[in-house]
């Protein structure tokens, strides 16, 4: 885990899991809620990661790259079908979505 500062604060992060669910055309109201948490401690440990290494735990993660159109992406899972999908480069996550497999 990343010593020192996080590269964004605490409530710029909970500003960006509302702004990704609300932006997310499959979220229904009442998942929001449910999934809104999982999201922001999700997008905490993809924050102080300075490794893809760090983002293999928990298990629950099942940190992965993605394939295809997809190439050079990685996913960790969020909860169900939903999944956090980002690049991940010199100690940096960028391009973060959240997305739901079928």
């Amino acid at each position: 885990m990343r010593s020192g500062k996080a590269k964004i604060n605490y409530w710029n992060l909970k500003v960006e899991a509302t702004t990704l669910l609300t932006n997310t055309e499959d979220v229904k109201s009442g998942v929001k809620a449910q999934l809104r948490d999982r999201v922001f401690r999700k997008l905490k440990l993809i924050d102080y990661a300075i490794s893809l290494k760090d983002l293999q735990a928990p298990l629950s993660n099942n940190l992965h790259s993605l394939s295809g159109k997809r190439k050079w992406q990685w996913s960790i899972a969020v909860n169900g079908p939903w999944r956090l999908c980002f690049y991940f480069k010199d100690s940096e996550a960028s391009e973060v979505e959240l997305l739901q497999y079928n």
